[in-house]
Formats: C-alpha cells, structure tokens, sequence
C-alpha cells in the first residue's frame, strides 16, 4: 500500500509541476488576459477549476494500479539468466543489482529514470516454473514478449 501510495503522490506532483509550467508558459507569452494570481485563485474558487483538481486526484489514484503490472513467462531465471539481460537490454535496462533469487533491472539513461519518476525498477524472481517480472507496464510487457521469444527459440 505505501508503494501505491508513493506513486500516486509523485504523479500528482508531476501533474502539478506541468500544470504550473503551462500557466506560466501561457503567462509569459501573452496567452493570459489576466495575471498568474488571479488563474490560480479561479482554480480554487471555480467549479471548473474545483473538477479539475478532482480529476487529477482520481487520475491519480488509478495511475499506479494502470501502469504497473506483475507478468511471468514460463522459463528458469538461472538457466535463461543472458536471455533475461538481453531481454532487458533491448528495452534500455540494465541489471542494478542481483541477490537470492532476485533480480532488479533500472533504466539505463537519465532520460528513462526521468519519466518512470525514479520509480523504474523491475523485480524479477522465479515463482515456480515461471519467471516472474513485477515494474512499469510498458517495459515489463515489451521485455515479456521478447524473453518469451528468446526462451522459445531454443
């Protein structure tokens, strides 16, 4: 719960930075036809203003049960380990550390800490006879579908 938690608070704070730098994008350039006090005080004392908040705090709320997935291939982690780097290398990941059974994958750039909000890591461990991928959506399905590839073309 405190992960889930984390991750919502760190995309209505993303959400709140980007809003604050299109307003004062809007700002800067004429767009607004009254000063940057007066929008914000129109946000908090509108209806309109009132939804919008509302819906970036139910966005917020569903985005981490949206973008973050468990996925399994059916494999072995110690006998299909270079597939699993490999897999992971062609998403722009790289091994971060590896312990007990478990593997933790990071972004390889700035760039893809950046975006994922520093909150890019994918937990592998073996769950049975399954490889067991737990992260972001986008990578933990793209690097699903090509260790599956990898481990079925032998």
């Amino acid at each position: 719960m405190g992960k889930y938690i984390s991750r919502a608070g760190k995309y209505v704070l993303k959400m709140v930075v980007l809003l604050a730098i299109v307003f004062a994008l809007m700002a800067l350039t004429g767009m607004l036809n009254r000063s940057l006090n007066d929008v914000f005080n129109s946000l908090f004392n509108s209806l309109p203003g009132l939804i919008l908040i509302g819906a970036l705090i139910v966005f917020a709320l569903l985005y981490p049960k949206m973008s973050f997935m468990k996925g399994g291939v059916r494999g072995d982690m110690t006998a299909n380990r270079e597939d699993i780097v490999n897999a992971f290398a062609s998403a722009n990941y790289v091994l971060a550390s590896e312990n007990g059974g478990r593997m933790v994958f990071r972004a390889r750039t700035f760039g893809g800490k950046l975006l994922a909000q520093w909150d890019d890591a994918v937990v592998v461990t073996q769950e049975g006879r399954f490889i067991e991928m737990e992260g972001l959506k986008k990578v933990v399905s793209r690097v699903e579908l090509r260790l599956n590839a990898y481990i079925n073309k032998e």
